[in-house]
């Protein structure tokens, strides 16, 4: 089986996620617009997210897959039962308080982040209210990722892919079919994502009843693998912390601004996260199991692998960052500039995602160099890291907020997250010796060539293309999907002209 072929499974589900998350997205914006009621959903929203990256995602899928890979090579069957068993009670106690209290001072959390909320006691009463409707997701999601960790590690990996698919449509549905049923239809959006979190949860139980895996929580506090991952677990948490709070300062400042900022930095984040969860959650998901098991058999084919994961990043990154930016103003006008969604709002948000395709490629590269760190359960060096990006971050934010407004925090984002990729792949070099070779710098100059013709085309072609905000949907969505489209084929075939063959380098055999 081929690598490849696991990559492309995962990106054209994750494809699918995303034109659904558009789907959502547009039919938030042609209903709602950009309002007070959106900023306060969208920071509603932004708390339960900041909790599940912190503590059910990145941080625990760094410190269990691993050593649950481990335990697989083991073989013992019991054994890892067991693990698995001590870690879900320790993960179900933990997320359960978290929850509790997070409902309880609720009101105080949307202050902490939102402090221009407190001058407007309706606009704070609403996300109160939405917040904890939303915050049992929390750990629903938790649940359901840990079992995701578990089907990977029994290479189930395409399947669990679709679950953003199942919050996507349930989101979809209650704005189209149960929104009509509330007083205030800004509700339906906060019981639609807590309503998704179970119907994740059943899917994930499905999957595992499919492939006979049957888990029972277990308190074992002696539990070895429990305790090395509960090491593990600390430092990720506070590396994932890091990051989190930064975005959490970001918001911060964000509501300090004039109304609707929150709404346009959400939106376009959603358009930045379409590439970059395309590529880096495809390459994160196939790679981190395959890094861990061979760093402990086979190191020769491990530096290969991470090589492989590199290139490609850049394969597919730069032309995906000259995407947002040459066509941030298409882009947005053709996908959101609908019944309240207006123009002033499409100009706001489209000067944000043109700043954040500077560090696209920077966003991709953090996910694959981490995980020559994680797939060694090595969670300090990213963590220190990490620490001193958002150090950066902060600096930039506060000396530039009053000179760039909304568009701060995605520069400070993307020049924090290059400085983030030049730290760890130093640190790669110097504790590792993994070096870029000399023909990979042949390759990324001929990526580099075939960019510039790509681009050269696309500006002509942006000529000659009638207006963007007239005309019918249908019309502008088809010349959007052309000019994407033959931009594509024209930046491969300059590839192909230059003497590389996509099959010599993409293909890497699991095995």
């Amino acid at each position: 089986m081929y690598l490849l072929k696991s990559i492309i499974s995962i990106g054209i589900v994750t494809i699918l996620c995303r034109i659904l998350g558009f789907i959502r997205d547009f039919l938030i914006a042609f209903i709602f617009g950009t309002s007070l009621e959106t900023d306060a959903f969208f920071v509603a929203l932004k708390i339960p997210n900041l909790l599940r990256r912190i503590f059910s995602e990145g941080a625990f899928s760094q410190a269990f897959i691993p050593i649950l890979s481990e335990y697989k090579k083991i073989g013992n069957i019991k054994l890892m039962n067991n693990f698995i068993s001590a870690i879900f009670s320790i993960l179900m106690i933990v997320m359960i308080i978290i929850v509790f209290f997070s409902i309880f001072f609720s009101g105080l959390l949307v202050k902490i982040i939102s402090p221009g909320f407190s001058n407007n006691f309706e606009q704070l009463l609403l996300t109160k209210n939405l917040l904890q409707i939303i915050l049992p997701y929390v750990f629903l999601i938790s649940i359901v990722n840990f079992y995701t960790a578990i089907l990977n590690i029994y290479n189930v990996i395409i399947l669990p892919t679709f679950l953003p698919i199942i919050f996507n449509l349930t989101m979809i549905i209650f704005i189209w079919f149960i929104l009509p049923f509330f007083n205030k239809p800004i509700y339906a959006l906060s019981c639609s994502v807590l309503f998704s979190g179970i119907f994740q949860l059943l899917y994930q139980f499905f999957l595992l009843y499919k492939e006979k895996i049957i888990i029972f929580p277990k308190i074992d506090m002696k539990n070895i693998g429990l305790i090395r991952v509960y090491k593990k677990f600390l430092t990720g948490i506070f590396s994932s912390a890091i990051i989190q709070v930064s975005l959490l300062v970001n918001n911060i400042f964000a509501s300090l601004l004039i109304p609707k900022s929150l709404s346009w930095i959400y939106y376009a984040d959603r358009l930045m996260e379409f590439p970059l969860a395309i590529l880096s959650v495809s390459l994160t998901t196939v790679l981190l199991p395959l890094l861990s098991k061979n760093y402990l058999c086979n190191e020769k084919k491990f530096f290969k692998l991470f090589n492989w994961g590199i290139r490609i990043s850049f394969l597919l990154g730069i032309p995906s960052a000259l995407f947002l930016a040459i066509l941030t103003n298409p882009i947005v006008k053709v996908l959101f500039q609908y019944g309240n969604f207006t123009a002033l709002d499409s100009l706001m948000t489209s000067q944000i995602l043109f700043v954040y395709s500077f560090g696209l490629i920077a966003f991709i590269l953090i996910k694959i160099l981490s995980l020559g760190f994680y797939s060694r359960q090595d969670t300090i060096t990213p963590m220190k890291i990490s620490l001193f990006s958002v150090i950066i971050i902060q600096i930039i934010n506060i000396i530039g907020i009053n000179f760039f407004k909304h568009c701060t925090f995605a520069i400070s984002i993307s020049i924090g997250s290059w400085v983030n990729v030049f730290l760890l792949y130093y640190n790669l070099y110097k504790k590792h010796n993994f070096i870029i070779k000399l023909k990979s710098l042949n390759f990324f100059l001929s990526i580099t060539l075939a960019s510039l013709v790509m681009s050269i085309y696309m500006l002509y072609i942006l000529k000659i293309m009638p207006e963007w905000d007239i005309g019918y949907f249908y019309n502008k969505i088809i010349n959007l999907f052309f000019l994407i489209f033959s931009s594509i084929f024209l930046y491969f075939f300059v590839f192909f002209l230059l003497g590389y063959r996509l099959i010599n380098f993409i293909c890497f055999k699991k095995k």
